[in-house]
């Protein structure tokens, strides 16, 4: 038997776990209780620890190691095998397989260490609330209620000394503070010690219309150096919460709503509370455009000033090929669940007034 196992070609190994770990994760779906219970507060806290408390003590991005190593890794086995065939045809196909294999193998890691963490039960019913769909009037309140917390905090900021390079360790060991706070606060467990690392060169996330991305096969969050300074902490808190096993976009963003908020930090609550009224505004202009341009017109220059020095700064990064993006992160989002895709991000919205409501009651 052991004999017969060895002379099993070994990609088709990861190409049968990658079968098998996609089959489970799409059974679990459907036992969120167990998923929470076995993996989200049991394997994957010690996947956490162990990452965190390791190869997460690297002084720098282990992106960049992973991404070298796989290349060198590639290199090698191309040559290697390349020898083992005559033809193009032959090489080709072998190559193919290949390629197959080991994406059969960054899926099954995908799942193991992270994954399955869209399977748990969703942050509305761990918080006990329920998000609905606005009424016309609600979203009015909103507006006026996100306009007034953002207009406070900026009143409180004090505007940074923007330079080139943004210096990431200032902020990064406050944010992920403060957002473990909050999420024990709501009953999640923080184990180990999340890293945000600042990627480099500028614009290669943003240039596929992403701000920051959480990668299992080396468990750290990454940030587009890239990003407009005020942007940075919003961003880095709704990563974080990524980090600690929160799938669902719109519930990373009131996570990170929430962690800036509440923080003592000026610059947290203008960076947070900046983000969510871009987020409401662009469903308020949607229904009343006379009444948001109006509006707009009475905002405090400043804050004028900062959003178009985001936009202007986005514009040196276009996105590249944006509708194969858009296409590909819909539909992936989708098949983890998150039936509404991409739309999920303004989710935080229905979340946020939810939230409110429960503890007005």
């Amino acid at each position: 038997m052991l004999s017969q196992l060895k002379n099993i070609d070994r990609r088709w190994i990861w190409i049968g776990l990658a079968i098998l770990i996609v089959l489970l994760r799409i059974i679990s779906s459907y036992f969120p209780y167990i998923v929470e219970s076995l993996y989200s507060r049991g394997l994957f806290r010690v996947l956490r620890f162990v990452i965190d408390n390791s190869i997460s003590r690297s002084p720098f991005p282990l992106l960049y190691v992973f991404l070298f190593l796989l290349m060198l890794w590639g290199v090698y086995k191309f040559v290697k095998r390349g020898k083992n065939y005559s033809s193009f045809q032959e090489k080709l196909l072998d190559y193919l397989f290949s390629t197959i294999a080991f994406v059969g193998g960054l899926v099954f890691f995908f799942i193991l260490l992270w994954g399955f963490n869209y399977a748990r039960i969703p942050l509305e019913k761990q918080l006990k609330i329920k998000p609905i769909r606005l009424t016309d009037e609600e979203l009015k309140e909103e507006f006026q209620s996100a306009s007034n917390t953002l207009f406070g905090s900026y009143a409180n900021y004090q505007r940074l000394n923007k330079d080139d390079d943004f210096d990431l360790s200032n902020i990064e060991n406050e944010i992920r503070k403060e957002v473990t706070k909050t999420l024990q606060s709501f009953g999640y467990p923080t184990p180990g010690r999340v890293r945000a690392r600042l990627l480099k060169p500028k614009g290669i996330l943003l240039r596929i219309s992403t701000a920051g991305v959480y990668l299992p096969w080396v468990g750290e969050c990454h940030i587009d150096a890239g990003l407009h300074p005020v942007q940075i902490p919003n961003v880095m808190a709704h990563e974080f919460a990524h980090g600690y096993g929160i799938t669902d976009e719109g519930s990373c963003n009131f996570i990170a709503l929430q962690t800036c908020l509440n923080s003592e930090n000026p610059f947290f609550k203008y960076s947070a509370s900046l983000s969510y009224w871009k987020t409401v505004a662009s469903n308020y202009r949607r229904h009343f455009p006379e009444d948001y341009k109006k509006f707009k017109s009475t905002m405090p220059k400043g804050i004028l000033d900062d959003i178009k020095a985001i936009n202007d700064n986005l514009d040196k990064y276009p996105d590249i090929f944006p509708d194969t993006r858009d296409f590909f992160y819909n539909n992936y989002l989708k098949s983890q669940g998150i039936s509404e895709g991409m739309k999920n991000y303004s989710r935080v919205i229905l979340l946020e007034v939810a939230y409110k409501k429960t503890k007005s009651e």
